[in-house]
């Protein structure tokens, strides 16, 4: 009986250690057209009080990213999480709608939000996305100017560090990962094999790896922004590398070998 006990109490234990618990909404609204929504999750159990910290920092450090903070003086300012992101939000809404004039028939001429989701939470591996949104319009005819981002933040539960692709993959991976972005970036497009990327309508030959990193249970999506390897007018592409593909680059200590050792 006492062994069935600390079996379940184990089980019990293992799952308390981080579950994401239902999202917190912060929403600041008025009549004067100023629309601000920020969401976040947050974690229960006995690390929750560890990686909460984390997850709301890095949603303050992203604030600087909607474009309806980039263009004003609130961009110099350091924001420690949600609420205080809220706050400025807030107030470089109001202080561009005061500078360009709001009309009477614009029912929300500046919007911000910034909403983040638990993306994968397995294997001691907690991975969320951010998108973040801005829209302020502007002009006689009160045309939007609009723009926005996706980032992740890939956590590991147990030491509640940040990791990246340095973290993840065997030093040497930069080339033989570059070599995959490029074939998927011409799988996907259709790039005739006897033409090279930039005939194709890309800005390069040579795609970097992208800054933001999605660890899924199958593999890694790297995703770029606007205007990086393609046109501002065009969607920036996203880029799937299975983890068979890069079973040559994962290390036998990297917390990958988690999701697909098991």
């Amino acid at each position: 009986m006492r062994v069935v006990g600390a079996f379940l109490l184990a089980s019990v234990c293992s799952w308390c250690l981080a579950q994401p618990a239902a999202p917190i909404r912060l929403r600041n609204e008025n009549l004067y057209g100023v629309g601000v929504l920020i969401k976040y999750p947050v974690v229960i159990g006995t690390q929750g009080a560890a990686l909460n910290p984390i997850i709301q920092r890095w949603i303050g450090d992203s604030c600087h990213e909607s474009p309806v903070i980039r263009n004003t003086y609130l961009s110099r300012t350091t924001y420690h999480g949600p609420k205080d992101c809220l706050a400025a939000l807030s107030k470089a809404c109001a202080a561009l709608l005061s500078a360009v004039g709001s009309t009477l028939l614009a029912m929300a001429p500046c919007q911000a939000e910034i909403a983040a989701n638990v993306e994968l939470d397995r294997a001691g591996l907690l991975v969320i996305g951010l998108y973040n949104f801005g829209s302020i319009e502007h002009g006689f005819l009160a045309v939007p100017n609009e723009s926005s981002n996706i980032k992740y933040l890939n956590l590991d539960t147990a030491t509640g560090r940040a990791l990246g692709l340095r973290d993840l993959l065997k030093p040497s991976y930069t080339a033989a990962l570059q070599r995959m972005i490029a074939g998927s970036l011409r799988a996907q497009f259709h790039v005739a094999a006897d033409k090279t990327l930039k005939q194709a309508g890309f800005l390069t030959n040579d795609p970097p790896i992208p800054p933001e990193v999605e660890v899924l249970p199958d593999g890694l999506r790297l995703s770029y922004r606007v205007g990086e390897i393609t046109g501002s007018s065009v969607a920036p592409p996203d880029v799937m590398v299975s983890y068979e593909e890069l079973s040559s680059l994962i290390p036998k200590d990297s917390p990958l070998r988690r999701l697909f050792s098991r």
